[in-house]
């Protein structure tokens, strides 16, 4: 079956935190793909991921990078396809904080 949820992270060390996203698809068995494309190492390829997300079917993108809240951001630069950002934050208060930065930039919702 082709995904419709696709999970992007920054590298590999996110993979605890956005596995809990796999989990919760998995037990609604909504086909998704995971991969690690970091807007810092591989712009190329994370710009070539999210202008194909939409015709690859594609419904939603869960994007996650660790402390940096960049991923998700790119990605949303470049598809009109809703992302959910999820920061390494440890609080609302550092939820909000990493996106007030960013507030007049192009906005995702937040996962904390």
């Amino acid at each position: 079956m082709k995904p419709l949820v696709s999970i992007i992270m920054g590298s590999t060390s996110d993979l605890p935190v956005m596995e809990k996203a796999a989990k919760i698809l998995n037990e609604f068995s909504i086909p998704f793909e995971m991969n690690a494309l970091s807007a810092h190492r591989t712009p190329e390829e994370v710009e070539k991921f999210a202008k194909s997300a939409s015709e690859r079917g594609i419904n939603v993108i869960i994007a996650g990078a660790g402390m940096a809240a960049h991923l998700p951001g790119v990605i949303a630069s470049m598809t009109s396809i809703p992302i959910i950002g999820v920061g390494g934050v440890t609080s609302w208060e550092d939820a909000v904080e990493m996106h007030l930065a960013g507030a007049s930039a192009i906005q995702v919702g937040t996962a904390v």
